[in-house]
């Protein structure tokens, strides 16, 4: 999730697949198995092991972040997986990881009071949160309209295949190509493009 960054309009953050991540784990692995999962990956980043893309260890203004994933985990995956409890959940724990996050950026001194803090750690990523959610649920939706596909998988090892294939997937050199791009590309720099050997006053 973390080599994952889709870029949004110049006025607000990128949106990063961390949290994503974090609920589809929830959702389909179990909350024991996710929860586990965050705090092993909030110890490798706070111990400086490569898990975030371009750079080693973790930036201190997302430390808070990172430590939330573990409630994220903890609240995304109690109770059924039903696709309007699964969206309710992601975005409760999403929430909370933020919550969590934004109350961090007070003691390095990012933020001075707790509306600063809201207003620059929890407001400009809700609309992102909504759009993970929504995603996590869209995927439990298929898991119950085609059983095969769902959750239960994991009890005959597919629970361990699935994420493994994915992260192949997206470490191959046309999706980070792809990520790249988006990463590189704005908004308006998508609108502003016109095919070579044009002219524009």
């Amino acid at each position: 999730g973390a080599w994952i960054r889709v870029r949004t309009p110049p006025d607000a953050p990128a949106v990063t697949g961390h949290t994503l991540a974090v609920c589809a784990s929830a959702v389909f692995l179990g909350r024991t198995a996710a929860t586990v999962g965050a705090a092993l990956y909030a110890v490798a980043a706070l111990a400086g092991l490569p898990v975030y893309r371009g750079y080693r260890g973790v930036h201190k203004p997302t430390i808070g972040y990172v430590v939330g994933f573990s409630a994220c985990a903890w609240l995304a995956g109690s109770g059924k997986a039903k696709p309007l409890a699964v969206f309710l959940r992601c975005c409760v724990g999403q929430f909370a990881t933020l919550l969590i996050g934004s109350v961090w950026l007070i003691f390095p001194g990012y933020a001075e009071t707790l509306p600063e803090a809201w207003t620059l750690g929890v407001r400009p990523y809700l609309r992102g949160a909504l759009v993970k959610a929504l995603l996590v649920s869209l995927a439990a939706a298929c898991g119950e309209a085609v059983p095969w596909l769902s959750w239960r998988a994991g009890k005959w090892g597919l629970g361990l295949l699935a994420p493994l294939l994915f992260w192949r997937v997206i470490c191959s050199d046309p999706v980070q190509r792809w990520i790249q791009w988006l990463d590189e590309t704005s908004v308006a720099d998508v609108w502003a493009w016109e095919p070579r050997g044009t002219k524009t006053d």
